[in-house]
């Protein structure tokens, strides 16, 4: 198996950063290596006193041996003391300036009548007598006006790039105007080195503006053949048809050179490109063709043969033969499920739409006899369908017909209208048909637009969502992320603080966003982060809940890793109250995802364990507790429940898996629950540890989490 060789060799973990031309090490690992030019930022942080980690180049004695970062704020440091200070204007400084182009007939005149109080003074030409009219009039004799003081002067900076070469030195016949002829070369010769210079950042300016505008004009152009289509597709079936697309390939034909004028083009070409800074990186950016004769295809990456002609090389381990026929000599992916290619694959069974029986619909009908005890009549519209509850009030007749997953038939029965769902091409299945019709689609809670922003740009290489209740905790799992990815550090921005609903921070191919608390909140989020995947065409995303939990029978700090869920009802379906309907989505997690995230827990210095979660609408009374408000159960009655939710498998009580788990299977999307207890509810309610083993509780999720998308990421990787 051949292995990207221009990777970091960093040995404590992956590093997935390209290393230094000449090195083994990335930037961020540089300094693993003794003989690299390098040595620590030599910036010192204020608050606690520590140098910053990051590599800097030796010698470099002019920004005073600083990282990249530290070099630009000292830039922007010295740039801002070398700016001028500029006097407030006020009318008396803009008029005292007006003064000087007043004739001298005009200043007798003005002289002469500086006494006169009458309005021939206003009305005179003499400019000190409208100065002296306009300051009265417009000065304020109590402005509290602030005069700028030494401090605030402007210093010269010998090392300021603002300044022109020639007025460098303070010498005194400077402006003279007559020179030697040994400082008429000098003064030439620095003219002509900052003429030169100044060519070329103008020279480099107008490349990145033709590089800019070629990219627009290529990614227009692959829009327009992805929306209209190739020329050569068009109908010829008329005579003027016929006509119209040979015009139009005159016209593509028109600018194309030949002959004699497309060599002389090719050896003009070579020239430049033999003398340009550039030559390196054109050579590698155009790739070999195929190896196979009368093939011009270009080449797979590290490969000599192209996808066609791939199985010639008998070192390579991506690609296998068509099993259907022997004949068939097109390659297939390894990863792929079907034996064959795509020619030879069987098409699976058209789809019909079947009617399906109507969702259970109970009413609740309140009595208006006095003497009647509020009794509830319940009516059914589909007598097929029945769900059965259990009576908490009752000690010994406690069942969980939920906790095993659910029958097929079950779920065709709870599941919605099929009427409502279509497939679309992206991440996100059964997706809302009316979201085609929509002009603009506005993600209100995480503060995005479609309209004015480019979400496929800004999203489109993610491949993990993680999420969390608090949005601390999850700021705190981004920085812990972006060091465990070792990503570039740099200041993290929430994408979504302007709607100040929740948290959401991308750190390469992960997005970490908090929830909040119970489904409602968690059921608003999934839906914009769902159509946020859609519109961003990610492809296979995997999205992980890590928080906090109650356990069952389980030591505090074990971590809980949810292989089925059930809700309050102890039914393992969703319930959403839908157009005065009850609908109930399936709860029905990846098993091979629980598997991958459990492998992932072996040398862990905690336990980590897999199993049933309830997750419920309340906090108190509805987990069971004895410390809420009200409580209209006893204490055996609550040991009695979580003796048998024990015994059938649930390790923690929650708030939001039933909802987690039942959006993730409806939209065919993964999801995996990390949860750590931090209480066992058969012993008590209340948590009595400290703040501190709090925090180092929580941080284990994110190290279940973290180890798993190190471990999936290298097998994408290495090409598993």
């Amino acid at each position: 198996m051949e292995i990207d060789d221009n990777l970091c060799s960093f040995t404590a973990r992956v590093c997935l950063q390209n290393k230094l031309d000449g090195y083994s090490y990335c930037i961020r690992h540089i300094l693993e290596d003794k003989t690299a030019p390098y040595k620590q930022c030599n910036y010192v942080y204020p608050k606690n006193g520590k140098r910053c980690p990051n590599a800097a180049a030796k010698g470099d004695k002019k920004d005073g041996t600083y990282c990249e970062d530290h070099k630009k704020k000292a830039a922007l440091f010295r740039l801002k003391l070398s700016r001028k200070y500029r006097p407030i204007e006020t009318p008396e400084t803009l008029l005292e300036e007006l003064e000087y182009f007043a004739s001298e007939e005009n200043k007798t005149m003005s002289d002469s009548k500086t006494n006169d109080t009458s309005s021939h003074d206003i009305s005179s030409f003499g400019l000190p007598a409208i100065a002296g009219y306009t300051q009265e009039l417009f000065s304020d004799p109590e402005s509290e006006q602030e005069y700028p003081i030494v401090g605030q002067s402007w210093v010269d900076d010998a090392d300021s790039d603002a300044d022109s070469i020639d007025t460098e030195q303070e010498d005194p016949l400077k402006h003279a105007g007559t020179y030697t002829a040994e400082e008429a070369a000098l003064i030439t010769r620095d003219k002509l080195i900052r003429l030169q210079s100044l060519y070329i950042e103008q020279f480099k300016r107008l490349q990145h503006e033709l590089k800019e505008k070629k990219r627009k004009h290529l990614n227009a152009l692959k829009h327009e053949k992805e929306t209209m289509g190739s020329v050569h597709e068009t109908p010829r079936d008329t005579q003027e048809a016929i006509r119209h697309y040979k015009r139009l390939k005159a016209a593509t034909r028109y600018h194309k050179r030949h002959g004699n004028e497309l060599i002389l083009h090719w050896r003009e070409k070579e020239k430049r490109m033999a003398i340009s800074d550039n030559i390196t990186a054109n050579k590698i950016t155009n790739q070999p063709q195929c190896l196979n004769e009368n093939c011009t295809n270009r080449t797979l990456p590290f490969s000599k043969h192209c996808v066609q002609h791939i199985l010639s090389d008998a070192y390579q381990v991506l690609y296998r033969p068509c099993d259907a026929s022997p004949d068939c000599s097109r390659p297939v992916l390894q990863i792929l499920e079907g034996p064959s290619c795509p020619l030879h694959s069987t098409l699976p069974p058209p789809i019909t739409v079947e009617s399906k029986p109507i969702v259970e619909e109970t009413i609740n009908v309140v009595s208006d006899e006095p003497d009647s005890n509020k009794q509830v009549v319940e009516e059914q519209k589909s007598p097929q369908i029945k769900m059965e509850r259990n009576n908490l009030g009752q000690e010994d007749n406690i069942s969980l017909p939920s906790c095993s997953e659910p029958m097929q038939e079950e779920v065709e029965a709870i599941s919605p209208k099929k009427s409502n769902l279509i497939k679309t091409n992206g991440p996100i299945k059964n997706l809302n048909p009316h979201i085609q019709d929509m002009l603009h689609d506005n993600l209100y809670h995480l503060s995005l637009d479609t309209e004015t922003h480019n979400l496929y740009k800004e999203f489109h290489d993610v491949k993990f969502v993680c999420m969390g209740g608090a949005p601390n905790r999850m700021k705190n799992f981004a920085h812990f992320i972006q060091n465990q990815l070792c990503l570039p550090e740099s200041e993290l921005m929430d994408i979504s603080s302007k709607a100040n609903r929740y948290c959401l921070y991308k750190c390469g191919p992960v997005l970490s966003v908090s929830h909040g608390m119970g489904v409602p909140s968690i059921s608003i989020l999934l839906h914009e982060v769902f159509k946020l995947l859609h519109y961003a065409k990610v492809q296979n995303p995997i999205c992980l809940r890590i928080g906090t939990s109650g356990g069952i029978g389980l030591e505090p700090g074990t971590i809980v890793v949810s292989d089925k869920c059930v809700n309050g009802m102890l039914d393992s379906c969703h319930e959403v109250a839908t157009l005065g309907k009850k609908v109930c989505h399936p709860c029905i997690i990846d098993q091979t995802l629980v598997n991958d995230i459990v492998s992932c827990a072996s040398d862990l210095q905690f336990p980590v364990v897999r199993g049933t979660t309830m997750a419920t609408d309340d906090f108190y009374e509805g987990q069971g507790r004895l410390d809420g408000a009200f409580c209209d159960y006893s204490a055996h009655d609550k040991f009695t429940f979580l003796k048998k939710l024990e015994d059938c498998g649930v390790k923690n009580i929650e708030m939001e898996a039933s909802a987690f788990a039942a959006f993730c299977h409806r939209s065919g999307i993964k999801g995996g629950i990390i949860c750590v207890t931090l209480v066992n509810r058969i012993n008590g309610d209340q948590i009595t540890q400290s703040k501190s083993v709090l925090e180092a509780w929580q941080h284990r999720p994110q190290q279940l989490a973290a180890k798993f998308i190190l471990k999936t990421l290298a097998l994408t990787k290495n090409g598993i």
